[in-house]
């Protein structure tokens, strides 16, 4: 189980990732002047934070594969949305409500499955696994999405990462992980 969380938080991080390096670039293409976009990431950003002060509520509640599936859900609602925008309203409106909420959440799931599918005295080493698999997906994202966008649209780079992003829920559906730890609680 372990192994196909890595492949499924492989998939995650790297669009993930991607979206944090090109969805400026989307906004600019949309119109928006560069001082806004900066202000709109802020913004966005800190929409994350009653996720995080009140994941005690909810991430104990609900087993970590339905989680997965919430935080997969979100980016693909998000990816689709920035690939189809008419206007850089429906961007910004998108990236203030969704943007950090299904990254944010990611993280969180990432700590409650860890401890579900390794043993305790694994967890640094899982974890250590998870954010050197972060490192290459960035970087392996990076690039094929930065050839992708030269050679079609970013739009088309946003439909890319909204079916790697169903993929990755097509993956999480084989995850088999115990919820029995209270992690958030």
């Amino acid at each position: 189980m372990y192994i196909l969380f890595v492949i499924i938080g492989f998939v995650f991080s790297g669009c993930s990732n991607l979206n944090m390096t090109y969805s400026p670039i989307l906004l600019q293409e949309l119109g928006m002047p560069t001082g806004a976009v900066g202000t709109v990431l802020f913004f966005s950003t800190i929409v994350e934070l009653p996720v995080i002060l009140f994941s005690y509520k909810f991430m104990d509640r609900f087993s970590g594969r339905t989680l997965m599936l919430l935080a997969f859900a979100i980016m693909v609602a998000q990816f689709l949305l920035y690939a189809t925008a008419p206007n850089a309203f429906v961007a910004v409106v998108t990236m203030l409500v969704l943007r950090a909420i299904g990254s944010t959440l990611f993280g969180m799931i990432l700590l409650k499955i860890v401890r579900g599918v390794v043993q305790v005295r694994s967890v640094s080493t899982a974890l250590g696994v998870i954010s050197a698999t972060d490192a290459m997906s960035a970087i392996l994202m990076q690039n094929l999405g930065g050839i992708l966008v030269e050679n079609t649209s970013i739009r088309i780079l946003y439909f890319a990462m909204a079916g790697l992003m169903m993929l990755g829920m097509i993956l999480t559906l084989f995850l088999r992980v115990q919820n029995t730890e209270k992690v958030f609680s």
